[in-house]
């Protein structure tokens, strides 16, 4: 037994070293040997924990120089008095050296992810841009608010304190998730920093008179207080059912409104959140019992994202076109009114359904000129005038178009998808769905497309020829793309 437990011991030791030295130099034979000594004091007070390990080597691959001398910053930052600390205090004490380790603009996005429950799947797309919304980061030498917010989510992948879940197929990380002991360790500093408030199934951390935050999780959360103090509220984050007797009119400084899957949400509610002049983000994600917008949405003049993805909402008011704000917009199938080319900040447009009865939105979407990512629905496809004209469209607008997606009945419609002039070259993912019958030439100029989705295109042998010359390309999906039922593709 003695025999068995030293081995598990020695092995123990051999991978927890290689693991913290292959993080911070990549190959093992790469670290200097003095280096090496040290790390292996720094390794004893991580008792071979992997989430203590990957958090030290983090804290140093942040580091533009690892040299001997962090390392013994590193090994006395952690004391001591460690070595008496049971396995659980270790591991937050390490934590917390990795927190307190991040510079000030990163602390309080870090802090944000308390506001998510235990093992929750946390959307990068959705975190950054309420980040953003919440005035945590600004513009910063020639890049958006929201191209700062991406580095810093980078900033905490490469530390190792963010845990990545789902990647896309472009390889960026679309889903990650907070280790369960982090998550109690940054929700004890946000309680007491009162950064935010939770309530709901285990959670009873609130302050009365000033909230700042507040997160409901589970069932919990619809016993809620109707005292409650909103007046200082800026974030509201559902994570289960939400409390019937929440007044969103109280909550004037409210600048994100998450609630997504919300079943207790009525369209009687909306009329009090439209009244909410500072809200930049409003999801109503698989709200299930909102079928319709009200007139007086136009009040969010300071609205940035909205999605309505998973609802019922076919139809949008007129008075939608007055959010000249708007940056994001996705749907699942609305029919957007009238004027909507006036909203020139849009970047994300979708989804926008076109046939020859509407094709007036193609022209409207030429408005657009800063769109960035743009998907089209054309259930029956249109004549051939207005695919010219939607053509030319997405021409002029391909100085600044990265993300395209046309999709129609493939059983019965086709893809006219000759460019006269100039195709949109700069585009990074582009999704075709319906009949092409031949890959057109200008695809193989498309140096930047990193991810294609190819359905029901009835593609030959020849075409796969014009994918090989794809420089960059990473991800390819065929759905029923090609007729026949094998192809070579030469090396």
């Amino acid at each position: 037994k003695d025999l068995a437990t030293n081995y598990v011991h020695i092995w123990m030791t051999r991978e927890s070293k290689e693991l913290f030295l292959r993080r911070l130099f990549g190959q093992l034979h790469e670290c200097p040997q003095n280096i090496q000594k040290v790390s292996e004091s720094v390794l004893k007070k991580c008792g071979g924990m992997p989430l203590a390990i990957n958090s030290i080597a983090g804290l140093l691959a942040s580091r533009p120089v690892k040299s001997l001398e962090e390392m013994q910053n590193l090994q006395n930052s952690l004391g001591s008095e460690m070595d008496s600390f049971s396995t659980m205090e270790k591991i937050k004490q390490i934590l917390l050296l990795s927190y307190n380790d991040l510079p000030y603009h990163l602390k309080t996005c870090f802090l944000y992810f308390s506001i998510f429950p235990e093992d929750y799947k946390i959307k990068r797309k959705n975190v950054v841009r309420q980040w953003v919304a919440e005035g945590f980061v600004s513009d910063k030498r020639g890049q958006s608010a929201e191209q700062v917010a991406e580095s810093y989510f980078a900033e905490f992948i490469n530390r190792s304190i963010v845990q990545p879940l789902d990647i896309s197929d472009s390889g960026k990380v679309k889903t990650c998730r907070i280790h369960d002991i982090m998550l109690e360790v940054i929700i004890e500093m946000s309680v007491e920093q009162n950064f935010i408030s939770l309530m709901g199934d285990q959670h009873t951390m609130i302050s009365y008179d000033k909230v700042r935050r507040l997160s409901l999780h589970g069932h919990g959360a619809y016993n809620l207080s109707t005292s409650l103090e909103l007046s200082h509220i800026r974030s509201l984050s559902s994570f289960g059912d939400m409390p019937r007797a929440l007044r969103f009119d109280r909550a004037r400084l409210l600048r994100v409104l998450d609630l997504e899957s919300c079943e207790f949400l009525r369209n009687r509610q909306l009329h009090h959140i439209c009244a909410l002049f500072h809200l930049k983000y409003l999801s109503l994600r698989r709200a299930h019992n909102i079928d319709r917008l009200p007139r007086k949405i136009k009040k969010l003049q300071s609205l940035e994202t909205l999605d309505l993805r998973g609802k019922g909402i076919d139809k949008l008011p007129a008075s939608f076109i007055e959010l000249e704000n708007l940056v994001h917009f996705r749907s699942g199938s609305s029919y957007l009114p009238h004027g909507f080319g006036r909203m020139k900040s849009i970047l994300t447009l979708g989804l926008i359904e076109i046939s020859d009865d509407t094709s007036w939105r193609i022209q409207e979407i030429g408005c657009l000129m800063q769109l960035e990512k743009l998907r089209i629905w054309s259930r029956d496809g249109m004549n051939k005038e207005n695919w010219e004209s939607l053509l030319t469209v997405i021409e002029n607008l391909s100085r600044r178009l990265l993300s395209l997606s046309i999709e129609t009945d493939r059983r019965t419609c086709s893809l006219p998808l000759d460019f006269s002039s100039s195709p949109p070259l700069l585009l990074r993912s582009l999704l075709l769905y319906g009949s092409l019958e031949a890959l057109p030439s200008w695809m193989a100029s498309l140096d930047n497309l990193v991810k294609l989705t190819l359905g029901g295109t009835k593609l030959e042998e020849d075409d796969i020829q014009i994918l090989q010359k794809l420089p960059r390309l990473f991800s390819l999906r065929l759905w029923f793309a090609f007729a026949v039922e094998k192809f070579v593709v030469a090396p």
